[in-house]
Order: structure tokens, then sequence, then C-alpha cells
């Protein structure tokens, strides 16, 4: 850690777990335009940031993400498919109750076998049971070992409603910056996740753009100004929204009229 870091942390600008003074979790930091811009350019074998780390400029917002698979630059990326697991984690048995007021909770996970960590700084939402089993609360994931059937994992804050493991079921999800992918080809197997603004090798680190004015492959149909910008699922592409659909993700709005195959200006609207 540098000095700087290491004053930013003491200072209680910064903690490792990703909260700073403006009280938000992101997996990360936020950063503001005080950086050299051309790091935006930068990718990185190894994690500079904590991934989901957000960076604003004017009115443009940048997350550091993991990329799994080559990212063009100015093509469309998406999340990693399943949740970021081989097997969706969805709906999972909890295999016991805990405590109100506890930060951990045992999942009996599907067929995949975690490595540590994998789900740091994502989601575990309590997707099946009653009110009283503590249905629909979400927490972030703080930790979790590596294994297979029963999981403990520790979250960042406290649990207000028992999770009973009766009833009560729960869905993981990693940080939706790690191990993005291209937007695939046929069918969508996650959301829309930015745009870089520069080639990421896969397995390399990087920023991808979400809001505000960027460079975005179009689909082989023109794209006219003023009108939304979906998921072309046409590999890392956007489209025109059809007139007669309206099922496809949102990316952004069409900034600049382009021609088929052209990198056109959308204005994204994908985080803020």
């Amino acid at each position: 850690m540098s000095v700087i870091n290491s004053l930013i942390q003491k200072a209680g600008l910064w903690t490792p777990d990703g909260v700073n003074l403006e009280f938000f979790r992101d997996g990360g930091l936020r950063l503001f335009g005080n950086r050299r811009h051309d790091a935006l350019y930068n990718v990185h074998s190894t994690a500079k940031w904590p991934v989901g780390t957000r960076w604003q400029l004017g009115d443009r917002t940048f997350y550091f993400a993991l990329a799994n698979g080559d990212l063009p630059a100015g093509n469309l990326t998406q999340t990693a498919a399943n949740g970021g697991a081989t097997t969706a984690q969805k709906d999972c048995t909890v295999a016991s109750s805990g405590t109100a007021g506890g930060r951990t909770v045992t999942v009996t996970i599907k067929t995949d076998t975690l490595v540590a960590n994998q789900f740091r700084n994502g989601l575990l939402v309590v997707s099946d049971g009653s009110v009283a089993q503590g249905v629909g609360q979400s927490f972030r994931i703080k930790s979790h070992p590596a294994g297979s059937g029963n999981v403990v994992f520790t979250l960042y804050d406290k649990i207000p409603v028992i999770i009973n493991s009766t009833g009560g079921k729960v869905t993981i999800m990693a940080n939706k910056y790690y191990k993005v992918i291209p937007a695939p080809a046929t069918t969508a197997s996650g959301a829309p996740a930015g745009v870089p603004l520069v080639k990421i090798p896969d397995g390399y680190y990087g920023w991808i753009q979400t809001w505000g004015p960027c460079g975005v492959l179009s689909s082989n149909a023109a794209i006219t100004v003023g009108k939304p910008a979906v998921v072309a699922l046409v590999t890392g592409a956007v489209k025109i929204q059809p007139g007669t659909a309206e099922d496809e993700c949102v990316v952004g709005d069409v900034l600049m009229a382009g021609d088929a195959t052209d990198h056109v200006l959308i204005d994204l609207k994908l985080a803020p």
C-alpha cells in the first residue's frame, strides 16, 4: 500500500471493505477527476483497485472490471453468466437459521466448488420464503471461504430479520463487474455492464464506461439519432429499439446517427 493510500485509510476516507465518506459500498472507492485521464486506457494483470471501484469524470462514469474473454474497445459487455458461477446459485437452501443481528449465513450452494471470495462484494438476496423468514432482504457479501456443500457467507451488515432455514432461500451473485464478458451474439445471459475505451484482454483488469457519451459498436442496422439503443444480440453491439418490441435491455440514447457496423455515439445510461 502506498503512503498516500495509507494516509487516506487512516483519515477514514477509505477502508479495505470499500466504505468511504459518501456512505455507500459498491465494491470499491469513488474516484474523482483529479487523476490522469489516460489511466482509463491502462489495463492491468493484477487488480490496482477493487473490482467495482467507481470513477466519475464530468458527465461520464466508469467502473473497474475484470474481463472474462477479450473485451474489444467500444464493444458492449455483459455481466457474468449465471451470476459469476458455473451453476446459477438461485434459491439455495439455508443450512442454518443463525440469529437476528448476526452477520453470517450458511448456504447450501449448488454443484459448484467455490473459490475463496468469488462472491466478495456481490449480493446475497433472500429470494424465497415468507416475510417472517426474511424474504426480500438484500446484503453485500464481505467474504466466504473456498468449498462446496455448506458455505458460510459473511456479510457487511447485520441481518434485521432472521433467514429461516425451514423456508427461507437465498440467491447469490458476484459483483457485476467481476468477470464481465462480451455481450453475446444470441441469447443474453446477463445484463449489459458497460463499454471499455481500450481492449481489455482476457483475465486482465480495466475501466468500462457505464454512463455518458461513448462510442459503441452498432449492429448491421443503421442507427437513428434520438432513439433508444438496446442490446442487439450481435456480439458486442447495440441497435435501435424496434417499435414493435420492448423486451430488449436499454443501453442508452443515440446522440448522433451512424451507419451499419460503425461505432456510434451513445449516451450510456447503465450505472451513474
